[in-house]
């Protein structure tokens, strides 16, 4: 039973050191503070292999195209009924 709880907790305590130490933020935090979401960019794009599925990273992407996406003006549609009886 000891040798079995000794294991556990040597496994925590080794889970928990690969955790990451910065807080994770979502996409509208992202959007919210356009500052960060570049510096995090430069951030996982210096580091793709390590970074790349980093919930920040990921966060911060999304946020960036959705901000892109807001910025763009929907086309005109031409109304084709003009001229038409």
């Amino acid at each position: 039973m000891m040798k079995r709880l000794t294991v556990i907790l040597l496994m925590a305590s080794a889970l928990s050191a690969c955790k990451d130490s910065e807080p994770t933020h979502d996409v509208q935090y992202y959007l919210d503070h356009p500052k960060e979401r570049a510096e995090k960019l430069a951030e996982c794009e210096n580091n793709p292999g390590e970074k790349a599925i980093a919930t920040n990273c990921i966060n911060a992407a999304q946020a960036d195209l959705k901000a892109k996406s807001r910025s763009q003006e929907m086309p005109a549609i031409p109304d084709l009924t003009k001229g038409r009886r």
